[in-house]
């Protein structure tokens, strides 16, 4: 790929696991990086437009992008080697394939059955843009909880939620003002909710460290500052437990543990859900891959377990199907104007849910064995302190 600018299509292969297929596509600029590629186009396939159609994502671009500043005044994970980028809507790509071996819709095909694809276009592509640098400060807001334990003072569980949402942007029915109340306002109250709790309970064994993160919807910034510089009293963090757009929309007593086949912190979840009476459920979008996409992914690079808490979707009325809920939500709300109080929130399942997450939270504080990945697992054994041997 030396000099030259990189098609790529987005997703990635579905031959793969749905872990792997996760974590590689997140690698994918680093890799063409690697080759030597000047540009990349990425390429929006038919099931990644039925995923977020084209208007949707287009819309998202109109927000400024960001990238972390290292203390050093590097940019984290920047790589100017890529002079320029951009992305297509899949009608629009059929120029860039017009000139080549195999048609668009061949090649559509192929992506669907996994099969690999490598070949040249036969075509010049020029790139050019402009654009606005300015430099923001946004602060990740931290509250310690100490421990009892001597030996563990320094090891706490890490608590995160992402305080930011997008902010002003392309109105929508003449409401330009883009709230985030289910993401993240309502993970972060019952974070707050959390620490409330816990501070006027008994002292638990292992301290915790409560972390209000910011931009997460710019690409998990504030949480790679926060697990790559660790406050000088840490050592090193024991686990994560991530609290991100609890979609609570009826009434449940039901929660999900989004990695929780990852590491021990599975079995924990178990323990501390039969305590308080509430059920576990399975991911019921297994090929999401929602772990690779929320403020615990920075962490588990860091080689530290972590688990993404979401609230179930079995209901305790009949008559709700809060899975058609949860996808209306998606659907007509997610990352739009209108995720505001207006939304019907079951403010009782959502104090049922601080419930659930104090107890996880007493269960792994007070556990005299830090949570570990579990034997052979795909993060622990890229990630964890045998791969940082």
């Amino acid at each position: 790929m030396q000099g030259k600018i990189a098609v790529v299509l987005a997703g990635s292969p579905t031959r793969l696991p749905a872990t792997a297929r996760a974590h590689y596509s997140r690698q994918k600029t680093a890799e063409l990086v690697r080759r030597g590629a000047i540009g990349i186009i990425s390429v929006n396939t038919p099931v990644e437009e039925k995923r977020t159609p084209w208007a949707v994502a287009a819309n998202r671009a109109r927000f400024p992008s960001m990238r972390l500043v290292e203390p050093d005044g590097t940019l984290f994970e920047a790589f100017p080697q890529i002079r320029a980028a951009a992305s297509v809507s899949r009608s629009a790509a059929s120029a860039l394939f017009k000139h080549g071996p195999t048609p668009i819709d061949a090649v559509f095909a192929a992506s669907e059955r996994g099969d690999p694809q490598a070949f040249e276009l036969g075509v010049e592509v020029l790139m050019a843009g402009q654009a606005a640098v300015t430099d923001a400060t946004s602060a990740n807001v931290l509250a310690w909880l100490p421990g009892s334990d001597p030996a563990m003072a320094r090891e706490p569980l890490v608590i995160t939620s992402h305080l930011d949402h997008l902010g002003i942007g392309q109105p929508v029915d003449g409401d330009a003002i883009y709230n985030g109340a289910l993401d993240n306002a309502l993970g972060t109250a019952v974070m707050l909710a959390v620490a409330e709790e816990l501070a006027a309970g008994p002292r638990l064994r292992r301290p915790v460290l409560f972390a209000a993160l910011t931009a997460e919807e710019k690409g998990l910034l504030g949480a790679y500052h926060l697990a790559r510089h660790r406050p000088e009293r840490v050592q090193r963090f024991a686990a994560n437990l991530n609290l991100d757009m609890p979609v609570i929309l009826g009434p449940t007593r039901d929660v999900i543990g989004i990695g929780a086949e990852h590491s021990t912190l599975g079995a924990l979840l178990e323990l501390a859900a039969a305590r308080v009476g509430f059920t576990v459920s399975a991911d019921a979008q297994p090929e999401e891959v929602v772990f690779v996409r929320s403020d615990q992914y920075p962490f588990v690079r860091e080689g530290v377990p972590a688990l993404f808490l979401k609230s179930g979707q079995r209901s305790l009325d009949p008559s709700i199907d809060l899975a058609a809920r949860e996808a209306n939500f998606r659907r007509m709300h997610y990352h739009k104007p209108s995720d505001d109080l207006s939304q019907p929130i079951h403010w009782n399942s959502a104090a049922g849910f601080v419930e659930i997450a104090v107890e996880l939270t007493r269960t792994i504080a007070d556990d005299a064995v830090a949570p570990g990945w579990l034997p052979g697992d795909f993060f622990g054994t890229r990630f964890g302190s045998e791969a940082r041997k």
